[in-house]
């Protein structure tokens, strides 16, 4: 979803328009980052720190609009680390 709607994130971002929808996906990628250590997702986010907020990585860990179906998958403990990277991967396109 994110990377259909790539463009309307880059506006919102640029013009200052609230994200509306996509709020909450940008919100669970980016609280994501640093549990699923993978460079395409660091960079996506660092990416978003450095247009909307840089201390976004601060705001997502306590954020509501983080999706609960990303909390629950990236902490389950029964899931190997590539079936998370999977669901991650699946819930951003």
């Amino acid at each position: 979803m994110l990377k259909e709607n790539s463009m309307a994130v880059c506006n919102s971002i640029a013009s200052g328009n609230p994200l509306g929808q996509m709020e909450p996906l940008l919100h669970s990628v980016v609280w994501s980052t640093k549990r699923l250590n993978l460079d395409a997702v660091k960079e996506f986010s660092d990416c978003i720190a450095t247009y909307m907020n840089h201390s976004i990585y601060d705001i997502v860990e306590a954020s509501p609009l983080v999706e609960i179906d990303v909390k629950y998958e990236q902490s389950s403990s029964h899931l190997l680390a590539e079936e998370k990277v999977r669901y991650t991967y699946r819930f951003s396109n």
